[in-house]
């Protein structure tokens, strides 16, 4: 086989390896470390410092999400039975409050569990960043 022959088969074969890994992954990885890390990123993206909130707050808002979504997939209707697209907004509306409470904005908006879980856990008071 000359180098059109490999090159042939590399460009075939690593998009499906690739589509293979993502399948697998998708089905052994936890839901929750999954999640706990989408949360991460997207407030980093977002700007927050994210080495200022602990892990068990990370955890915490995630694992009530991650219940949130499984509820919401038992009693829903069809739309609302895919769970992990449902965690996924779920977290990125998490994500979007984080970083505007610790802004000092705060949201109205959005009913989720982060301003509790960051007072409990000292990151901020009555809706203000901690210094």
């Amino acid at each position: 086989m000359g180098a059109i022959g490999w090159s042939l088969l590399a460009a075939i074969s690593i998009p499906i390896l690739w589509l293979l890994i993502r399948l697998l992954l998708a089905y052994t990885v936890s839901p929750s470390y999954s999640g706990r890390a989408f949360l991460i990123q997207k407030a980093k993206r977002l700007g927050v410092n994210v080495t200022s909130i602990p892990d068990a707050a990370w955890n915490e808002i995630v694992a009530h999400n991650l219940r949130l979504a499984k509820a919401g997939a038992e009693r829903g209707d069809r739309r609302d039975r895919a769970w992990r697209s449902n965690l996924v907004i779920l977290l990125e509306g998490e994500a979007i409050e984080i970083a505007q409470l610790l802004r000092g904005e705060g949201n109205k908006h959005h009913p989720g569990c982060a301003p509790q879980v960051l007072a409990n856990h000292g990151v901020i008071r009555n809706g203000e960043e901690l210094a």
